[in-house]
């Protein structure tokens, strides 16, 4: 992963940010307004895009990853399409995860999932809407051409 990052252990060089933002782009005009991608190594090395440095850095630093059952979930070393409102909320924390990704209008999200058991990474691409209204995760796969183009430039690179 050493041609990825920039030296700050979390962060993709300048090139992979310019693709994801490039990708960002693309997938908005389908109602998309946040996408968080994580690559993670077979010795737990993680590196992040994000769209919002402000929940990302509420989510870290109020410890809700240590609740959140999407992460539970998207953790599990398979291959998947996850549906955020298909995935059930057990426990006052993990409510409490869920209120607060709420708060941050971070609605009808889908998780692309995505585990090389070769070289052990893992990738994970969120999506998501702030319209609690709107169903991303339905216009997406019925438009599964986008899905699988946007994942597989990102995967492809990184």
């Amino acid at each position: 992963m050493d041609n990825l990052y920039d030296g700050n252990a979390s962060k993709f060089t300048e090139d992979f940010e310019v693709l994801f933002y490039s990708c960002f782009k693309q997938i908005q005009q389908y109602g998309c307004t946040y996408m968080y991608y994580t690559l993670i190594g077979p010795d737990d090395t993680r590196l992040r895009f994000c769209t919002d440095e402000d929940w990302i850095n509420t989510y870290l630093n109020e410890g809700l990853l240590n609740n959140d059952p999407l992460k539970a979930i998207s953790q599990e070393k398979i291959s998947r399409i996850l549906l955020w409102n298909h995935v059930p909320i057990n426990g006052r924390e993990a409510k409490k995860v869920m209120e607060a990704r709420k708060s941050f209008k971070k609605f009808n999200g889908i998780n692309i999932i995505e585990y090389d058991s070769q070289s052990m990474n893992q990738r994970i691409l969120t999506l998501c809407t702030d319209c609690e209204s709107y169903n991303l995760p339905k216009e997406l796969l019925e438009k599964s051409e986008i899905l699988k183009d946007l994942s597989s430039k990102i995967f492809r690179f990184a």
